[in-house]
């Protein structure tokens, strides 16, 4: 690169010294470019007798080039005041219109090419957290026109509970030659399978799943989002919320978290006065956390008394608690 901006020094400064001869240049009307860089050589009539000299002149950078889809126009003058400004205008006269229409020309991208990287971008995104990924396009991307140049298909970074839907768009980023062009939402309709804990049987609110009445069924969980599930059944903790349909997946989100003392349990009842310590049995009157008091009724009385609950399955009699 260093030894072509130098060999372009030296032409001009030999151009701008020792061409005694002036170079006639004709202006085109219309200028059809290719890349992102604008030269003088686009602009201009090409002659094959041209001296050598003034290729050196018309590979002169004259900026950007337009955007595809925009035209820019540039006159007479506006070039003159830049070749100028290079010490060359002494060594040309120019001919042709008072300015130049430029367009960019563009290439066609077939859009399966864009689909086809966010399919693999979703699905490798996918399979860590899945056995088996189906994905189907929602809508066909159609084809672009994209200036020329190495094109990059970028997928926008996704977390996998975001891509874990029935509906999962893929925003891909177009990048030719390192320059952003434009962003393509790809959609999908997703369908991800993965064994979980599903009930054999209809279960009833408020029991504590079994594991003779679950099973592992391979089961579409995109629809689940990203709500926990189960894959073996000694991770069940806590009683069902609502009814469980037979062949429905366990979430955790239907499960509550166990009382330490839930209504109905046997219990060990302490009464401690003093020295004294006695212990019986008694039926808890309704659900308790460690810490909160309920009702119990002793195996050995028709009155309820009032309770705290020291340990799951343990309750303490408060003195003066007869009701």
């Amino acid at each position: 690169m260093r030894f072509t901006v130098l060999s372009l020094a030296l032409a001009l400064i030999f151009l701008s010294t020792h061409l005694c001869a002036a170079v006639e240049l004709t202006l085109k009307s219309e200028s059809m470019v290719k890349g992102t860089r604008l030269s003088l050589g686009d602009l201009v009539l090409h002659d094959q007798n041209e001296a050598n000299e003034a290729a050196v002149v018309m590979a002169v950078d004259l900026g950007s080039s337009p955007l595809p889809g925009y035209t820019a126009y540039i006159t007479r003058k506006q070039i003159e005041r830049f070749v100028r400004s290079q010490g060359l205008n002494n060594a040309i006269t120019w001919q042709g219109p008072e300015a130049v229409r430029i367009e960019r020309i563009t290439r066609l991208y077939r859009g399966e090419l864009t689909s086809q990287v966010a399919e693999q971008y979703l699905r490798q995104l996918l399979n860590d957290d899945v056995t088996r990924v189906d994905l189907t396009l929602i809508t066909p991307i159609i084809d672009l026109q994209l200036p020329y140049g190495n094109v990059e298909l970028k997928p926008r970074n996704m977390q996998a509970t975001q891509a874990m839907r029935q509906r999962v768009s893929v925003w891909v980023d177009i990048v030719v030659d390192g320059n952003f062009v434009r962003t393509v939402n790809v959609p999908f309709n997703v369908n991800a399978y993965r064994s979980v804990l599903s009930a054999k049987l209809d279960l009833a609110q408020g029991t504590i799943p079994p594991c003779e009445s679950m099973q592992l069924l391979e089961v579409d969980v995109a629809g689940l989002g990203s709500a926990q599930t189960f894959t073996e059944c000694s991770s069940i903790q806590g009683r069902l919320k609502r009814n469980l349909a037979s062949g429905a997946p366990l979430l955790k989100a239907q499960l509550e978290t166990p009382f330490a003392i839930s209504q109905g349990d046997y219990v060990a009842l302490q009464l401690v006065n003093g020295a004294i310590y006695l212990e019986s049995h008694a039926i808890a009157m309704a659900n308790g956390e460690v810490g909160q008091r309920i009702n119990v009724k002793p195996s050995i009385s028709a009155q309820s008394v009032r309770a705290v609950i020291v340990a799951p399955g343990i309750v303490k009699v408060i003195e003066g608690g007869n009701q």
